[in-house]
């Protein structure tokens, strides 16, 4: 039997999943903004550019986001569309939280490519 996150992410497709994410992210907007620090969204920045390129079609071991500045203004569009359609859970299927704990924490978030010894 499938576990939630796999039959969510696998009626949404990997297009949703951005639109999802993003629109997740903009509807938090407001209170980051209020609250911003340059400098700080720079470090935690230069962390996604460990995974993540800007640079077209290279992919390391997260996609390239050089496309994603252009599809900001579709997904700010989209966003009250799929938050009414879209439940929580789905949210938390397609990895919101793990981003934003990846990002403030990324010692206490358990990672599928590390595996522990049992005790």
């Amino acid at each position: 039997m499938k576990s939630f996150v796999a039959r969510a992410h696998h009626k949404l497709g990997r297009t949703a999943d951005f639109g999802i994410i993003f629109s997740a992210m903009t509807l938090a907007a407001p209170l980051a903004h209020a609250e911003g620090d340059v400098q700080r969204g720079a470090r935690a920045f230069r962390m996604c550019l460990a995974c993540h390129s800007l640079e077209p079609g290279r992919h390391m071991t997260g996609p390239s986001l050089d496309k994603l500045f252009a599809r900001h203004s579709e997904s700010l569009r989209m966003a009250p569309r799929l938050a009414a359609l879209v439940p929580l859970a789905v949210f938390l299927a397609v990895g919101v939280f793990l981003a934003i704990g990846l990002t403030l924490n990324p010692r206490e978030v358990p990672s599928p490519l590390i595996r522990k010894s049992s005790q």
